[in-house]
C-alpha cells in the first residue's frame, strides 16, 4: 500500500517554530494515503508538527545553532532507497553588513546544510 509524503517549510519568516510557539516557521512533514487534494495530514510531532526546526538545531559534535530560516528540504537516500540525511537551505540572519541593524557577528549568508 503506497503512501505519499511532503517535506515543506512553513510559517512567518523568523518567527516561532519552537516548542513554545509551534505554529511558526519550521519544516513540516505531511502525509496522505492517496495524494489527492484535501487528504494531506500534518504529522503529529513533538514540536507541533515541526519535522525539522530552525532553532536549537543540534549537530553530531554536541553544538546547537539557531537559523533565521530553513528552506528547500530534500531527503538524501542511500543505494537501497533508505533516507540517510536531510538537506536544507539555511539563512543565518536577515540583516546584512550594509543594513542599519547589523551587529557582528551576524551574517547575511545562506548556504546548504546536510544534517
Amino acid at each position: 500500500k503506497g503512501r505519499f509524503h511532503i517535506l515543506s517549510h512553513n510559517g512567518a519568516r523568523g518567527n516561532g517554530g519552537t516548542s513554545l510557539e509551534p505554529t511558526g516557521d519550521c519544516g513540516r512533514h505531511l502525509f496522505s494515503e492517496t495524494g489527492r487534494a484535501g487528504t494531506w495530514i500534518t504529522a503529529p510531532l513533538p514540536l507541533g508538527g515541526c519535522a525539522y526546526p530552525r532553532v536549537n538545531v543540534s549537530f553530531a559534535d554536541g553544538t546547537t545553532r539557531d537559523f533565521y530560516r530553513r528552506e528547500k528540504p530534500h531527503l538524501i537516500f542511500d543505494g537501497r532507497g533508505y533516507p540517510v540525511a536531510l538537506s536544507t537551505g539555511v539563512i543565518d540572519s536577515p540583516v546584512g553588513p550594509a543594513m542599519p541593524d547589523f551587529h557582528p557577528p551576524q551574517r547575511d549568508a545562506s548556504y546548504t546544510m546536510i544534517q
